[in-house]
């Protein structure tokens, strides 16, 4: 493997092996790693659109064994929050995990947030309520706390 090129560039390398692809799709190592899974390959960032293909980094990120590549803290949390656009019980145990590592403050904050929504989704009130309380204790002019005090009303 080519030292120059991250884990995950190299692990979408794979993907696209296997998922048959003819020739192997250039990774823009330009982008963040966290940002890799998004826009690798994908036409969409150089347009200007929105950044590419969210099902397709979510397959991806699935793939990845994030345990053994670095920033795999962030990428867990990335796959959370991908996850629970369709999947928040899924999603639920990548938060659970972030939270359990004691992340820097912005995983924190994005995770306890992720599963606090993801908790209320699916019926989980009373954790829900908890994360909520948690959050706005920690983060009280955080990016979601005015989102969060608006569910109390």
């Amino acid at each position: 493997m080519n030292s120059s090129k991250s884990s995950l560039a190299f692990s979408y390398e794979l993907t696209a092996r296997i998922d048959g692809a003819n020739t192997t799709r250039a990774v823009d190592t330009s982008c963040p790693l966290v940002e890799a899974s998004l826009c690798a390959g994908y036409p969409a960032r150089a347009t200007g659109q929105a950044l590419g293909n969210e099902a397709a980094a979510l397959a991806l990120l699935e793939r990845i064994p994030l345990e053994h590549v670095g920033r795999g803290l962030e990428l867990r949390l990335l796959r959370g929050e991908l996850r629970a656009r369709h999947d928040c019980r899924t999603a639920i145990l990548d938060f659970d995990r972030v939270l359990g590592a004691h992340p820097s403050r912005s995983l924190d904050e994005r995770a306890l947030y992720g599963r606090a929504t993801c908790r209320r989704s699916v019926g989980e009130l009373a954790g829900a309520s908890a994360d909520f309380g948690a959050y706005l204790a920690r983060y009280p002019d955080g990016r979601f706390a005015a989102t969060v005090r608006g569910l109390s009303r």
